[in-house]
């Protein structure tokens, strides 16, 4: 979570929850060449270890507040949510919030088009 405004930013492009210090940071893992080839399924990915997990189904990362697991840290933020009543995905034109982003998409797209 951002320490000064309280917000949580989600990668467009993994769906990974972070804080807006960490974008930067993360955007570079996406734009890197050094992306690796999936033996089993051909893909390109930049973290073979943590994409073997689909194929295996190893969920390492456990939820702090109850026993579900998962295979990455993403999955584990977004779930923890639950547990926290946290709304981190905010309306600025509104004043309303979600936990999902989904719905919140789904809000701006009916409620606010072309904001």
């Amino acid at each position: 979570m951002d320490a000064h405004s309280g917000k949580l930013y989600t990668c467009n492009i993994c769906g990974k929850v972070m804080a807006s210090c960490s974008r930067y940071i993360h955007r570079k893992l996406h734009s890197s060449k050094s992306r690796q080839k999936c033996s089993v399924c051909g893909k390109n990915v930049q973290n073979l270890t943590v994409h073997m997990r689909t194929h295996t189904g190893e969920k390492p990362i456990k939820c702090r507040y109850c026993d579900k697991r998962f295979a990455v840290h993403g999955g584990r933020q977004i779930h923890e949510i639950s547990h926290t009543g946290e709304r981190p995905y905010n309306c600025t034109i509104c004043d309303k919030s979600w936990k999902d982003r989904n719905c919140y998409r789904t809000h701006m797209t009916k409620n606010h088009p072309g904001e």
